[in-house]
């Protein structure tokens, strides 16, 4: 079954701007964002809080084409695997995916043969600690703790750490450019992720 049956466009996007520039790009935002803190315009607060909320709520509901539509067409969720994070292009990641990647990803979900989440995994999120700053017009960095109580076949796990996200606006409005999950235990075995953290 193709993605873009499941999440009409999702796996249809061309991939090719996964390139040196977006790399680029990509680090020099988690490197100007890796030790930054403070606040911003209130209105920038409110429309960067409530699409970071919006994604939670989202994935807690299992609502993953919804999830998906938060994200813009040149997107990446990175979820880096070393306490010192480095360069994605050289070392592994406990996920990287691109907008076409979290198509699949859904796409997957949805025909119900993703056996390491058959049963589905169900989550409660805390978001917390929001911070965020307006680099421009179109673009405002958010962090916030986050906290994520999962539960699976019996089993109870718990997700701890920072995430980083870019908001940019487009001609639809505020969408994820880069979400970047920092745990705080990342270096060790985590166990079943392949539910989105």
């Amino acid at each position: 079954m193709s993605s873009a049956a499941v999440v009409p466009g999702a796996g249809a996007a061309d991939a090719s701007y996964v390139d040196d520039a977006l790399y680029d790009d990509l680090l020099a935002f988690f490197r100007a964002n890796a030790g930054w803190s403070g606040s911003a315009a209130k209105e920038a607060d409110q429309r960067a809080t409530a699409l970071v909320l919006q994604e939670a709520r989202a994935l807690d509901a299992r609502d993953y084409e919804t999830w998906l539509s938060l994200y813009g067409p040149r997107s990446i969720y990175w979820v880096p695997l070393y306490g010192e994070v480095g360069d994605p292009r050289t070392e592994p990641a406990i996920h990287f995916d691109d907008r076409r990647r979290l198509g699949d990803r859904v796409a997957l979900i949805r025909t119900g043969q993703l056996h390491a989440q058959t049963p589905p995994s169900r989550t409660c999120r805390v978001i917390s600690s929001l911070e965020c700053r307006q680099n421009d017009e179109n673009l405002i960095d958010l962090h916030s703790c986050l906290l994520i109580h999962e539960q699976r076949l019996g089993r109870r796990q718990t997700y701890a750490g920072r995430q980083i996200h870019r908001l940019a606006r487009g001609d639809g409005g505020w969408t994820i450019r880069y979400r970047v999950v920092l745990l705080i235990d990342r270096d060790v075995s985590q166990g079943n992720t392949t539910f989105v953290l």
